[in-house]
């Protein structure tokens, strides 16, 4: 196309070209960008040497198109004349066929990384609001089950949703080979997806596509976008798992785009949305692992006990795996229940392990088996799965502050506040990032420091019971018996009404040295499967306990 377009500019003779004119004539038979076209006259000047702010061969008419700006003469020379005048296009034509060779063969084996951001709602009035990031999860969801591709999770370009962003600059912030963009416009029933796949290392768009349907084709459209990427970059999809069932994929966009805000709310309503999309298609594998996924976590929020959310869990990963075998998603989830409810760390070893066989490069797979690791005090072997699972997906707040957890358990306390730290700098009202810096300022003897972070933390997660236990610990610590009984007073009475973790209570009570207490609230933790028990064999907050026979007895009865 370089090569083309400089001959269209000499031929035209100074006149201008405007910019669809260039674009019908290079890519007569495909939609592309009009960022292309820049790409291309940009390579051009880079062959030219025309680089300066005194262009003395492409001129840019802004917002119209180019002209060719230097005298164009044909001569009538000698041979040896004119094989000399043609030498500087020669050279040119090198150049080209040169950057040409670059462009179209290393950019298939430079793609490894992909940051799909969510789509520009360019509607009046705007499409419905969960295609712009549900379409990217999406996207997500199909193009992570390519082995050879790191894909960044939802949770990691939900930022970029709403607002205008460079993307270069979020590819370079995300640490990706290219990042995928694109718009939606609809009109009536009918919508159109554009998209253009751009390298970070140079600028260049190297795969662009549109797409038209009806709207309740949206599925069709979403698998047409993901096959033609992975297609650009020399692989295969397989998408059979999208539902064709408008109503049944419209929820399960809306139910990922919610699982993905991560708090108790929007996690009830995920599972909702979900369970909306199982009723209009039963056969739908990726809204039963959707589901898992909601009812995993929501123990580990301290939404509700594991006792009660991980049999609907378990029930619906396994039919997401009966539907598609090929899915990482619900052995991820099987591998979370196993271990954050079951406390069966082997079981989850085997889950997880099916999991990154099947996609390696997933990583909340990483993250989870890490944390199944550290539970079996296999504390080396854990943070490197953490930090695996951060290299993939490097703006992570929760691995993040995971790998902090992963050193705070390795007893490398100035490490892990360290960690919780860098968490903060990307986002300092990160409510568990806060919390686990103050346990940890708290085991370094900075009690002041310990409680000022656990205020924060509390008002930041919405008085979150686990954390006001771990603040009546910390305050009992500094002496202030009076205000931890308090704290123990309100979550008693919190209890009658919404689930409090025992955990929280038992820290508390440790902080007072009650241990005969601490340990009946422990017991409780064990009864009702509290999933911040699952750390007890490594927890350093509770080495007070560890000869304590009543304790003993307890981590017995955790498979671990």
């Amino acid at each position: 196309q370089a090569f083309d377009a400089l001959e269209l500019l000499v031929l035209a003779k100074g006149q201008l070209l405007t910019k669809q004119e260039m674009m019908s004539s290079l890519w007569p038979n495909s939609f592309v960008e009009e960022a292309n076209l820049t790409t291309t006259i940009s390579v051009l000047r880079k062959a030219l040497g025309d680089e300066d702010k005194e262009r003395k061969f492409i001129q840019t008419v802004s917002k119209i198109g180019y002209r060719f700006v230097a005298p164009v003469e044909a001569p009538k020379p000698t041979p040896i004349e004119s094989a000399r005048s043609y030498l500087p296009w020669i050279v040119a034509l090198v150049a080209l066929i040169g950057i040409g060779i670059y462009f179209s063969i290393p950019r298939k084996q430079a793609i490894r990384s992909i940051a799909i951001l969510p789509f520009h709602d360019l509607s009046n009035p705007p499409a419905r609001d969960f295609l712009t990031v549900g379409l990217a999860d999406s996207l997500i969801t199909q193009l992570g089950t390519k082995g050879s591709l790191v894909i960044r999770p939802t949770a990691s370009v939900l930022k970029y949703a709403s607002q205008t962003v460079d993307p270069l600059v979020v590819g370079r912030e995300q640490g990706v080979d290219a990042v995928l963009d694109g718009n939606i416009l609809s009109k009536g029933n009918r919508i159109r997806v554009s998209a253009q796949l751009i390298r970070i290392s140079d600028g260049v768009s190297i795969w662009t596509g549109a797409f038209e349907d009806s709207l309740d084709q949206i599925a069709t459209i979403e698998a047409s976008v993901a096959r033609s990427i992975a297609q650009s970059i020399q692989g295969k999809l397989d998408a059979t798992s999208i539902s064709s069932n408008p109503k049944a994929y419209e929820a399960y966009l809306r139910g990922r785009l919610l699982w993905n805000r991560r708090t108790e709310e929007s996690m009830r309503l995920s599972i909702e949305a979900f369970n909306q999309a199982i009723a209009a298609d039963p056969n739908f594998a990726l809204a039963w692992a959707g589901l898992a996924d909601s009812w995993a976590l929501m123990a580990s929020f301290s939404a509700e006990p594991g006792a009660r959310t991980h049999p609907n869990a378990r029930a619906a990963a396994n039919r997401a795996i009966q539907l598609d075998p090929n899915l990482a998603e619900p052995h991820a989830s099987l591998g979370m229940i196993s271990f954050f409810s079951d406390w069966d760390g082997p079981a989850a070893e085997r889950e997880f392990q099916i999991a990154l066989r099947l996609q390696p490069n997933y990583a909340t797979a990483h993250h989870w088996h890490g944390l199944n690791l550290a539970a079996m005090g296999k504390l080396k072997e854990a943070l490197a799965e953490l930090e695996q699972a951060r290299r993939l997906d490097p703006l992570s707040l929760i691995i993040g502050t995971n790998v902090g957890w992963m050193l705070y358990h390795s007893r490398r306390y100035d490490e892990a506040i360290a960690e919780f730290r860098r968490t903060l700098e990307l986002d300092a009202n990160f409510p568990r990032a806060r919390t686990r810096l103050g346990i940890t300022l708290l085991l370094k003897g900075d009690t002041t420091a310990a409680i000022r972070e656990l205020r924060k933390a509390l008002d930041l997660s919405g008085e979150d019971p686990y954390i006001s236990g771990v603040l009546g610990y910390a305050l009992a610590r500094s002496g202030d018996n009076t205000g931890a009984r308090t704290i123990a007073a309100n979550l008693k009475e919190l209890s009658t009404r919404h689930y409090v973790p025992p955990f929280g209570l038992a820290l508390l009570y440790l902080g007072l040295d009650e241990k005969e207490t601490s340990l009946h609230w422990l017991e409780k933790a064990l009864e009702d499967r509290s999933t911040t028990m699952v750390y007890a064999k490594a927890d350093p907050i509770l080495d007070p306990l560890r000869s304590h026979p009543r304790f003993i007895k307890i981590l017995k009865q955790m498979n671990f």
